[in-house]
């Protein structure tokens, strides 16, 4: 078994204040059943063309999800446990534009 570092942890401990000091427009209700999971991490265009003809960039997806579901765990804003998740879709992908937003965008249906 993999211990988390001291930077992990960090990163983490960050997310999960983010998450916790959301404002969203609508009410956000801590769900208690099986629930389904999208994130989409949107990556700034890399400058070199040899990455966008590879497609594929670091960080791992497994690894940025994991970080991005023990931070929403630990908030206690979406769910009691990440466990409830029993349908994810995940993608990682370059900004197709210039003026697209970057970053993940987050959404937690109940099914």
């Amino acid at each position: 078994m993999a211990y988390p570092t001291a930077a992990y942890k960090f990163y983490q401990s960050e997310l999960a204040t983010f998450f916790s000091t959301l404002t969203p427009e609508e009410p956000i209700e801590v769900h208690d059943g099986p629930v389904d999971l999208t994130l989409r991490f949107v990556m700034p265009r890399p400058k070199t063309r040899s990455i966008i003809i590879r497609g594929w960039m670091k960080p791992d997806i497994d690894n940025v999800v994991k970080g991005i579901m023990d931070a929403m765990t630990k908030a206690a804003y979406f769910w009691l446990d990440d466990a409830q998740v029993v349908k994810l879709l995940t993608e990682k992908r370059f900004a197709s534009s210039d003026d697209e937003v970057l970053g993940t965008h987050v959404q937690v249906r109940n099914l």
